[in-house]
């Protein structure tokens, strides 16, 4: 907390005691981010800082639902919707993934379909983060545009540097998608309803949509308060015309929903991750409680476990319950914006919900509408992930908070209000931008701690990937038999698409069963891959002893 006693020394020490600046050209610095080049320049630093944080744009993917994307999208970078599937799929088994009928990710297309061009460069991390630029780039400008620029530099530098922002959005998840779509349509619902042009409706129409084949639950919860908006002013002015092509490019872009259902099973009404659902976790299921359900095909041990672990979550879900799941969502939300150093700006938060425009009172309604919206899903309080889109607004109601004190000592008088924010004077510039200097210490030091964090979480998949360099250059099959102590949050059976071309594969061990897969394929060496001992021992051998 001592951290924050010296910004805000400085700001009475700037502001009521009213010290000038040093001189004009000192002054003019106070108007950077004004310059038309700022959003460029906090897109490029919020890329720069979680490629950092991820570590490389090769990173491997230590989260089931990272790995299913990635097999998503190295599928649709060779022109498929689905690949055939693996001879005895029991052995191929993967977390959010079907084996059987086909080889595809159970996921809807929209994410796995962005992630193409980094697959095809070889870069699968290229995406994500040139979608974090985007959302960076585009916070800013959304910020300086309703409030002003200052606000808008404390605003993003308090978002890229929490922790949880960081570790999100160095990851194959669909949210950092859906994140900048959230951003880029509030940007085209401000230019529509400035200047009119229906080209900006049509850019909004087609975030949603997008949304809608990405993460259909964040669709709803965005395009309820934004479709209320839009339905007004059309309503208003009489003007049903300009809904036309908005709806065209939408349903345009939903079409492919249907389409990627009939190319991977064969009916365009049955989609990949409700057949996943019913196949291997009837259980998880929108609404409360669990059913009994079993599954169509036998799990193996490692996720009998993951089911059991998260049949619990879901029995614990339950209507009368829903209160209180609301408020633990909303409390990791705000132990990751203020831990530590950051607990006293909760308050300038609060100050901040006093100069709210209509613009901010839309973010927060949506806010409050996203975590709404899943609680109709049944999940673990710290995985935030799912509100990914919302992270910005409370950085935002800080920045506003310490912009209102700041303002408030300049003329005590000053009515309080959304106009308050826009007026941009040079000794609350200069009082905000030393609080941005004093922020970017600790700042720096969550980035590089969200990279210690991310190496962590990397560490199992790379020891592995080390071990497998060992190995000699050539086609081979990788029997994995987990150790007892196994995480079933990690898992190291993930395959390419084309398993004729594969190198290598990572399949389950089945004991004596192995030979039957190794049948099949003479022209690959079976290893077994022993978690407990760290070691690959060649089964050629073994398997001529017997």
């Amino acid at each position: 907390m001592l951290i924050l006693l010296v910004p805000l020394v400085l700001i009475v020490a700037v502001l009521a005691l009213g010290i000038h600046l040093p001189n004009k050209r000192f002054a003019r610095l106070l108007t950077l981010p004004t310059h038309r080049y700022a959003p460029l320049v906090a897109g490029l630093v919020t890329g720069a800082a979680v490629w950092y944080v991820w570590g490389s744009l090769r990173a491997v993917a230590p989260v089931h639902d990272e790995a299913s994307y990635l097999l998503q999208a190295r599928t649709f970078a060779s022109f498929h919707w689905a690949m055939p599937a693996p001879p005895l799929p029991e052995f191929f088994e993967q977390y959010h993934a079907l084996v059987t009928p086909v080889y595809a990710s159970k996921y809807p297309p929209g994410h796995g379909l962005l992630l193409v061009p980094g697959i095809w460069l070889s870069l699968p991390g290229l995406t994500p983060v040139l979608l974090s630029v985007l959302a960076g780039a585009l916070l800013f400008m959304l910020v300086r545009r309703v409030a002003n620029g200052w606000v808008a530099v404390l605003t993003f530098v308090l978002w890229l540097s929490t922790i949880g922002n960081l570790r999100w959005r160095g990851s194959y998840l669909s949210e950092t998608t859906t994140s900048a779509l959230w951003l880029l349509g509030w940007w085209a619902l401000l230019e529509w309803r400035e200047r009119r042009a229906n080209r900006w409706l049509v850019v909004l129409a087609g975030c949603v949509a997008w949304m809608a084949i990405t993460r259909p639950f964040t669709a709803v919860a965005y395009a309820i308060p934004v479709g209320i908006v839009v339905i007004a002013d059309v309503v208003k002015r009489r003007s049903w015309r300009e809904l036309v092509r908005p709806i065209l490019v939408a349903l345009a872009i939903v079409a492919i929903l249907p389409l990627a259902n009939k190319e991977t099973l064969g009916n365009w009404r049955t989609a990949p991750y409700e057949t996943y659902t019913a196949t291997y976790l009837p259980w998880d299921h929108l609404g409360f409680g669990v059913t009994d359900t079993p599954a169509q095909r036998p799990l193996p041990p490692d996720m009998q476990q993951f089911s059991a672990q998260f049949i619990s979550v879901h029995a614990g879900h339950t209507l009368n319950r829903l209160p209180s799941i609301y408020l633990i969502r909303w409390r990791a939300i705000l132990a990751d914006a203020f831990h530590g150093w950051r607990i006293p700006l909760a308050l300038f938060a609060l100050i901040g919900f006093s100069v709210l425009g209509i613009e901010g009172w839309l973010a927060v309604a949506s806010a409050l509408l996203l975590t709404g919206v899943y609680l109709l899903y049944a999940s673990i309080p710290n995985w935030t992930v799912y509100y990914l889109e919302i992270f910005p607004v409370i950085p935002f109601l800080v920045a506003l908070g310490i912009w209102t004190v700041a303002a408030a000592l300049v003329t005590p008088r000053l009515h309080v209000g959304p106009r308050l924010v826009r007026e941009e004077g040079p000794r609350q510039a200069f009082a905000i931008a030393l609080v941005v200097l004093m922020v970017l210490w600790p700042g720096g030091y969550e980035v590089h701690f969200g990279r210690r964090v991310e190496a962590a979480v990397q560490a199992y998949h790379g020891s592995f990937r080390q071990r497998l360099a060992a190995l000699p250059d050539r086609r081979e099959i990788i029997f994995v038999r987990y150790a007892p102590w196994h995480s079933v949050h990690q898992s190291l059976i993930a395959n390419e698409p084309n398993l004729a071309t594969a190198k290598r594969w990572f399949v389950y061990d089945r004991g004596e069963d192995n030979q039957r897969l190794a049948a099949l394929a003479p022209d690959r060496e079976p290893f077994l891959f022993d978690e407990n001992s760290g070691t690959f021992v060649q089964l050629k051998r073994t398997l001529a002893r017997r």
